[in-house]
């Protein structure tokens, strides 16, 4: 068993779990975006990207006249493509810390007290005058952690 392999793979991904259980033991609520959370995910797959993918597939042509640049280029290679990933998800906040009924009430008092005329059904919001129709869900299976995602434009 090669412990080096393990251990690249796992300790990303087990920081981004630290950094989600720190962000919930908070007393206020974090908003992250979906580019955001991408790039955060992104990072804490990179160990098993470059133990898998990477290393499968590995230049060694390249690494023949690079040396070990191959792996730099390798490695910024995975980055641009999680970057470009991240920028192409549709808008959209996850918020840690809050329930979906919590992040539903929030959105209702913080509407009424701006004066935005809105409209619900069920779980999904509809603001006319702003264009905008989303949905706000719990995650299934992680208590306090919502979702506010656009699912389109309001005609």
């Amino acid at each position: 068993m090669d412990y080096l392999r393990i251990g690249l793979g796992i300790i990303p991904l087990g920081l981004y779990l630290s950094v989600h259980a720190i962000l919930r033991m908070r007393k206020r609520p974090t908003l992250i975006n979906n580019g955001q959370e991408t790039l955060l995910l992104g990072a804490a797959l990179s160990g098993f990207a470059l133990i898998g993918p990477l290393e499968l597939f590995f230049p060694t042509r390249a690494h023949a006249v690079l040396g070990a640049w191959t792996w730099l280029l390798l490695l910024l290679l995975y980055f641009l493509f999680v970057f470009l990933v991240a920028l192409k998800r549709s808008p959209g906040w996850t918020v840690v810390g809050l329930g979906g009924e919590q992040l539903r009430a929030l959105l209702e008092e913080a509407l009424q007290e701006a004066g935005v005329e809105h409209v619900w059904f069920d779980s999904e919001l509809l603001i006319p005058s702003w264009r905008v129709k989303g949905i706000v869900e719990s995650v299934e299976g992680f208590h306090g952690l919502s979702q506010l995602i656009q699912i389109g434009r309001a005609h």
